[in-house]
């Protein structure tokens, strides 16, 4: 970060304070300035359907040849666009200048972290003075600094209207006779090393030298693969990012803009294209990660005719309505999912039934709480028993069900959103409203119920497997499992929720810090939409290639799939050397698999997503 206090320190002595532009005040959230012409080229492929080959080179080599046909020192966006040379019509290449400018107005903001500086002299009643060389015109860089809130200046002068620079010096005697000031009265605060300290010191001007870039970002991903487009998207979001990530915030917080915030983003933008061209004007975001998905859906929804709710459906709450189509036993163990070591005491359970009240009945043919019941071969006796009982419950169930569902306005064709990954909550409500389209659109997917009608943001959930339950938590909702629905208004009743104040703050940050970005990305109409290579690879970057530190951060945080267990656990190396039986079942047990493996290692130069595959074709 700038030492603030030192740069306020040494520029109290001055009464003129003349300021550099881009990266002083202004940033950009290109990673190279050039890069602003490939984003040319990109949009005019979106407006007239195709690019226009090498126009990046072209663009580059007509500021050089600017400057020798206009015999200009620095000429200006109008001489280099005269300047270009293709076999085009001249109101195209007005359009790329156009577009080039709407494009400098979009990626310049204000240097967050420097503004304090200037607000500084601002309210000290400093004189100031902004110096850029630049192409731009003075009315450009105007607009762009009133824009970023910068408009308490005495003059602005620019090279490509003054036909003086910096970088040679030339600048600094006129600036001084127009203001009427000797050098000592001034200091000029910049970023480069010749234009902004050495050149206004030969000129007897203090200087004080700042940064080009402070890296605030950890994420970066510099292993994904991506075509030149996709890269180009990638390198913006960064330096938008890095421009706009508070470091005041918790780490927690920052994961969040950095992490999470790309994927809510390009998920919602998704979403709602995808919604338009199907003309579906309902979404339903389901419990319970789609609480999360709403909030940020909403942020960057744009169509009055596209409404939303979130539903509090789970497993449970639909589980009568499918119970309801059952005819035999089996059935019901398809819909229960049941496992080998399921036992009576949660078969009733699934099943709403009091095991108490068939208690003795059931003792006489041996049926016991803790009988397994694919060990018992009496199962049809039970059934037989209970089944009036099943009915009813499950009559009862689907009445609440379908009362709470059509309080909700679930009467229609409609999309249902949520992280993933098989759709099962997708196919319930299909058998529930056979009448219905419903369409799934999740950010991952399995390849389970392939016949669904379903879509997912992200092309590859093996990916993300290795650290499934990490990336669960980011989006994890702050109430527990719906069980069911009140008899009365049929409202949710939901299960005590899994954890603590403690976690569920920590995941309170992480998920503020993702709303903030897309609020704050939203606003600031960079990029329309995020391709999905682009929105995942900070999450990939996390998940699959964790630092040290990342493992620190997250390893106590708890997950849930049988039962609470904490994302890492595991003992010293030297314990699983002498017993490899209990690195595989710590291993098996981790909710974070890569993460385990980088704990246990600790080495930077192992690829462990790698050694991850490997271990798992091996078993």
């Amino acid at each position: 970060m700038y030492k603030i206090d030192k740069i306020i320190e040494k520029i109290q002595k001055y009464k003129y304070i003349s300021f550099d532009i881009f990266d002083t005040l202004i940033k950009r959230s290109v990673e190279k300035p050039s890069d602003i012409f490939s984003a040319v080229n990109i949009e005019y492929e979106k407006i007239y359907g195709c690019k226009i080959d090498n126009f990046e080179e072209i663009r580059k080599s007509a500021e050089i040849r600017a400057k020798n046909l206009f015999n200009k020192v620095e000429p200006n966006i109008d001489d280099i666009y005269n300047s270009i040379e293709l076999d085009r019509k001249k109101y195209i290449i007005e359009d790329l200048k156009k577009i080039e400018l709407n494009l400098e107005y979009k990626f310049c903001q204000l240097n967050k972290d420097f503004y304090p500086i200037y607000d500084y002299c601002v309210k000290k009643g400093k004189i100031i003075v902004l110096t850029s060389d630049m192409y731009l015109k003075k009315e450009h860089i105007g607009n762009i600094l009133k824009n970023a809130g910068i408009d308490s200046y005495l003059e602005l002068f620019v090279s490509s209207e003054l036909q003086l620079r910096k970088h040679d010096g030339t600048i600094w005697k006129y600036i001084l006779k127009k203001i009427n000031i000797n050098p000592n009265e001034i200091i000029h605060i910049g970023d480069s090393k010749r234009s902004d300290m050495l050149l206004p010191r030969f000129n007897h001007i203090d200087t004080i030298g700042i940064s080009k870039k402070i890296e605030k970002t950890q994420y970066y991903n510099n292993s994904i693969n991506m075509n030149s487009n996709e890269k180009l998207q990638y390198d913006i979001l960064q330096n938008y990012i890095n421009n706009n990530i508070d470091m005041d915030n918790s780490i927690y917080y920052r994961i969040g803009y950095e992490v999470l915030g790309p994927i809510l983003y390009g998920y919602s933008k998704w979403l709602l294209n995808n919604a338009y061209k199907k003309n579906v004007k309902k979404i339903f975001f389901l419990a319970r990660e789609g609480a999360l998905l709403k909030k940020a859906f909403d942020q960057i929804n744009d169509r009055n005719d596209i409404k939303t709710k979130y539903i509090c459906v789970s497993r449970k709450s639909t589980r009568p309505a499918l119970i309801r189509e059952t005819n035999n036993l089996n059935e019901i163990y398809k819909v229960l999912k049941i496992k080998p070591t399921t036992d009576i005491s949660k078969f009733f359970k699934d099943l709403n039934i009091d095991y108490n009240k068939y208690q003795e009945e059931l003792a006489k043919i041996k049926c016991y709480k803790k009988t397994k019941i694919l060990e018992f071969n009496e199962m049809e006796k039970v059934y037989n028993i209970i089944k009036n009982d099943i009915k009813s419950e499950a009559e009862e169930g689907t009445k609440r069900l379908l009362k709470y569902l059509s309080n909700n306005e679930f009467e229609t064709d409609c999309i249902v959103s949520d992280v993933g990954w098989a759709g099962s909550m997708q196919k319930a409500l299909i058998r529930i409203y056979r009448e219905y389209n419903i369409s799934g659109y999740y950010i991952a997917q399995t390849m389970e119920n392939e016949e669904l009608d379903k879509y997912a943001y992200f092309d590859d959930y093996e990916e993300i497997r290795p650290f499934v339950h990490l990336f669960e938590n980011l989006f994890l909702a702050q109430h527990g499992t719906t069980l069911g629905y009140d008899q009365n208004n049929y409202e949710p009743i939901f299960d005590k929720y899994e954890y603590t104040q403690k976690e569920k703050n920590i995941f309170l940050e992480i998920q503020n810090g993702g709303l903030k970005f897309v609020h704050d990305f939203s606003n600031s109409k960079i990029l329309e939409n995020l391709n999905e290579n682009v929105a995942k690879a900070n999450v990939l970057r996390l998940g699959l290639k964790p630092t040290l530190q990342d493992v620190k951060i997250f390893q106590n945080i708890p997950y849930i799939e049988t039962k609470k267990r904490k994302m890492i656990e595991m003992r010293k190396l030297i314990f699983y050397i002498f017993d490899f039986k209990k690195l595989k079942e710590d291993f098996y047990d981790s909710g974070w698999k890569i993460g385990f493996l980088k704990k246990l290692l600790k080495f930077d130069g192992i690829n462990y997503y790698e050694l991850y595959k490997y271990g798992k074709k091996r078993g």
